[in-house]
């Protein structure tokens, strides 16, 4: 079971994304029900777990992490995988999770240019703060 939960560890890593973005690579034709990602939003800073449910429709729900536990709903969980691992088996408003999203090569270009520039402005503002000092 450990090998299995740490194989899927390195395959669930959230990546970074806008809502808008997420929304946008799961109400794409031909995603199943049950298609989700987990994204860390950029705008809002904050983990969320997206998914289409069984009428078609794009939900986003954040993830809380407090106290080394991952809330989802309110129910706590030991990392952000088991909280996919648990929808898998379990619905979630009459939903089941099924596979994970498919990024397009444009989204995680984009995702890295965005990423690269926040990082620089990041680098920029501190330079700022020291020189201030």
């Amino acid at each position: 079971m450990w090998t299995e939960v740490h194989k899927l560890c390195s395959l669930i890593d959230p990546v970074v994304l806008t809502k808008a973005e997420a929304t946008e690579i799961l109400a794409r034709e031909g995603q199943r029900p049950g298609t989700y990602v987990l994204y860390e939003d950029v705008e809002k800073e904050r983990i969320c777990l997206s998914f289409r449910t069984t009428e078609g429709e794009v939900v986003h729900y954040s993830i809380v992490k407090l106290n080394d536990l991952f809330y989802f709903n309110d129910f706590p969980f030991p990392y952000l995988e088991s909280i996919v691992l648990y929808y898998k088996k379990y619905k979630f408003k009459d939903t089941r999770l099924t596979q994970q999203a498919v990024l397009s090569p444009y989204i995680k270009s984009q995702r890295s240019k965005r990423i690269s520039g926040y990082l620089k402005l990041d680098t920029v503002r501190e330079s700022e703060r020291d020189s201030h000092v």
